[in-house]
């Protein structure tokens, strides 16, 4: 079932929709990257790698992202779709060392299991055994309308010795 363009355009104005979306944002994060899902490799992007889109009646969401194999550099995208319209995106790009990356999924799963919206990543900060997670939004462009900022990650006992880091934005494209 499709939906008429100019009724989507009605209801994006109202706060159920970004109330309703921002919920499915949440849950499909959990089920995706942050939880345990297997990411499985997408063949027209060398590198790639996704879990299954997450729906939800109208809604559905992707967020595929690649590594390199040559480097820890990456580059991904979270897209929620309304009826097969693109509705809201994310884009993050950075890089991580491998043993950071436990931190960084569980520092996710945290804001999205609270449903702390920081930029659409993880807290301002979270200690994760001998590693600190950071994540500093832009605070003029901080909802689920319009956002960006960094995050990064290093060791505890040594700020100096940063284990990676992402630029993100995103926002809606309606």
């Amino acid at each position: 079932m499709g939906i008429d363009i100019r009724e989507l355009k009605k209801m994006t104005g109202e706060r159920t929709f970004l109330k309703e979306m921002m919920e499915i944002f949440f849950q499909a994060m959990l089920a995706g990257y942050a939880g345990d899902s297997k990411k499985e490799p997408i063949a027209e992007l060398p590198g790639s790698k996704m879990a299954s889109p997450f729906i939800r009646g109208p809604w559905k969401v992707v967020d595929p992202f690649i590594v390199t194999p040559i480097s820890s550099r990456s580059v991904g995208m979270t897209i929620i779709s309304f009826y097969d319209i693109p509705v809201w995106y994310m884009q993050y790009a950075g890089w991580y060392e491998k043993k950071a990356i436990p931190c960084l999924k569980a520092a996710l799963h945290y804001s999205y299991e609270k449903h702390e919206f920081n930029g659409g990543r993880g807290p301002r900060e979270v200690k994760y055994g001998k590693f600190v997670y950071s994540n500093s939004p832009n605070d003029f462009y901080n909802t689920f309308k319009v956002f960006d900022g960094s995050e990064s990650i290093h060791v505890a006992s040594h700020e100096a010795t940063c284990l990676g880091v992402h630029q993100y934005r995103g926002g809606l494209m309606i």
